[in-house]
């Protein structure tokens, strides 16, 4: 099984700048990238301090943000 972030997860970015900002600073990475990554269902999204950043900001538990494949 592979976590992957789920697509509740990513509306929730895409409908959130602070939470896109927060991500970009994380990762020391532009928003293009960011959204780049969002479209392709980057596994960096399912990295411990993404998933805290989506949590905090978008009030998603892990389990709505992260799903098994």
């Amino acid at each position: 099984m592979i976590k992957v972030i789920s697509d509740k997860a990513i509306r929730a970015i895409k409908g959130n700048n602070r939470l896109i900002a927060r991500l970009m600073i994380a990762f020391d990475r532009s928003q293009n990238t960011i959204e780049n990554w969002m479209a392709a269902k980057d596994v960096r999204l399912t990295t411990p301090i993404a998933v805290q950043i989506i949590a905090e900001e978008s009030n998603l538990a892990e389990n709505d943000i992260l799903e098994l494949i």
